[in-house]
């Protein structure tokens, strides 16, 4: 599951060890991943082992998104996703990023290779992100579960036809 936090309360916490802590997992996606929201509104994006949630709500931490894997912190684009073996597809996806606190970008594509549409390179998006202005940023989940819609309306489903229940969601709106 990674480590979720929702409106403050712990969700889940066991995750995966990072390839920084030498360690190979079985099953390497996703990599759980996470991206912190703060009470100031900020956002930080971390490898999937760097804090623990009790870090996290000292930190103030009030949401921790977890998939993967980061596309941006403090600017800079994840190096790993230089790299030509890591995650190569260009698959339909959805990204969260923040410019700054209280401004955010989300990006969504639809389709694959063979399809009208081809998707996103996890690079490309980290770069269109970077493009946009944002400093934190972190690749949700993708093919069937990107959805995207606007006044109750889906304007952007990632794998046209296919169909996934889908456990979650990132709304934003006003009081």
């Amino acid at each position: 599951h990674g480590v979720v936090i929702r409106d403050g309360e712990v969700k889940a916490t066991k995750t995966r060890k990072s390839p920084e802590a030498g360690q190979k997992d079985k099953r390497p996606w996703p990599n759980l991943d996470t991206l912190a929201v703060y009470r100031d509104g900020s956002m930080k994006s971390f490898v999937c082992d760097a804090k623990t949630s009790e870090e996290y709500l000292e930190e103030g931490a009030v949401q921790v998104f977890v998939f993967g894997p980061w596309l941006l912190s403090e600017g800079k684009i994840n190096p790993d996703l230089q790299k030509a073996s890591y995650y190569p597809a260009s698959e339909p996806r959805v990204a969260i990023g923040m410019i700054e606190p209280y401004h955010y970008i989300i990006i969504a594509t639809s389709g694959r290779p063979k399809t009208k549409y081809i998707g996103a390179k996890l690079l490309w998006l980290a770069e269109k992100m970077q493009e946009l202005g944002c400093t934190e940023a972190l690749n949700l989940d993708g093919g069937a579960t990107v959805v995207m819609a606007f006044n109750n309306k889906i304007i952007l489903q990632g794998d046209h036809g296919a169909k996934r229940n889908i456990g979650s969601l990132i709304a934003f709106g006003l009081k």
